[in-house]
């Protein structure tokens, strides 16, 4: 039987709170508590957003990321063991969830990711290269500009490391 999508963001919610050193009872009381005062935060509260029991909404998963200081997707993320959760009795695979996510036992996985970052660099190299050009003729004109106004003007000023 595969995790419900609530089950999995309780899990990751749980093993976040359990990481910082917070019980159910601290982390609804202090943290819930703090950031949505106007709600009622218990202990089974928690304990039921942690099982699945309790349907996540949009604003919950926001709140509990805020309260745990990780962002939303942290918590929606689907542990790689994992290959399919249940959405609505259906099972849906991690990878029509999170396709960026490597398959399980993927072990060319971080070099693909990182292909798909310097893919992406590359597409934007000749506008930053472009980009630092402007950025160091600009600086040149800069110093230019203030040597010729200290010779004009006869003012004498301590050379600065930029000017040399």
């Amino acid at each position: 039987m595969n995790p419900t999508i609530r089950q999995v963001i309780g899990q990751n919610v749980q093993a976040r709170r359990v990481a910082a050193g917070l019980s159910q009872k601290a982390f609804a009381k202090d943290a819930l508590k703090r950031l949505a005062p106007d709600r009622a935060w218990t202990v089974n509260a928690v304990s039921e957003y942690e099982t699945g029991k309790r349907t996540w909404t949009a604003d919950d998963v926001v709140l509990f990321a805020r309260a745990l200081g990780v962002s939303p997707a942290a918590l929606v993320t689907i542990p790689e063991a994992v290959e399919f959760v249940d959405v609505d009795s259906e099972p849906v695979s991690r990878q029509s969830i999170q396709p960026d996510a490597p398959a399980p036992g993927d072990a060319d996985a971080p070099l693909q990711a990182i292909a798909r970052v310097t893919r992406a660099l590359d597409t934007h190299l000749d506008q930053i290269s472009a980009l630092h050009g402007a950025v160091e003729q600009t600086y040149a004109d800069a110093i230019g500009v203030r040597k010729t106004w200290l010779r004009q003007t006869g003012q004498q000023s301590q050379p600065r490391k930029e000017d040399t």
